[in-house]
């Protein structure tokens, strides 16, 4: 997981530039979740990285359900924007995708009390639901960037945790 901010940095109010820190812990998960990070924290931000497996062409509509903020980007656009501190609010945006292997970031923080983040999907026969955690892939090694993207299914999705305390 990810990055630690200075001591007298404030609280986050909104998602941090997950660029500029330094990963706290890394690791795997099945599929993104707030739960990912240590029960009971405060002040954390996640970025979940990785691909999602499309099945068909069609038009998709994204959905990011978050307590604080979260954006979903695919490829290098930015599909859902629910950043800020706020009580669990759900933001959604449709498009257009091809089927196949699509790279994606999905980012998090989470300020005080509550967490939550969950990402559903529908799109062309599917109906609205959680992302399926065979939808997330990672590559398992260096060499592997080289080669076709995404032919190991993983745990899922690498995060990247910070806190700021």
């Amino acid at each position: 997981m990810e990055p630690t901010l200075a001591p007298d940095e404030p609280k986050w109010i909104r998602l941090p530039d997950f660029d500029t820190l330094s990963p706290v812990e890394m690791g795997r998960t099945e599929k993104p979740s707030a739960g990912t990070y240590r029960a009971g924290r405060e002040w954390f931000g996640l970025r979940f990285s990785g691909f999602l497996e499309v099945p068909t062409d069609g038009l998709y509509t994204f959905y990011c359900n978050s307590d604080d903020g979260s954006r979903l980007y695919i490829g290098n656009r930015l599909v859902v924007d629910n950043d800020a501190g706020h009580p669990a609010w759900e933001a959604g945006a449709h498009v257009r995708l091809k089927a196949g292997l699509h790279p994606f970031t999905l980012t998090y923080f989470n300020g005080v009390r509550n967490k939550a983040l969950k990402v559903s999907v529908e799109g062309p026969d599917l109906v609205k639901q959680e992302i399926p955690a065979s939808w997330f892939f990672v590559r398992d090694s260096k060499e592997e960037e080289d080669e076709a993207v995404g032919s190991k299914p993983v745990d899922a999705c690498e995060t990247q945790a910070a806190h700021n305390e």
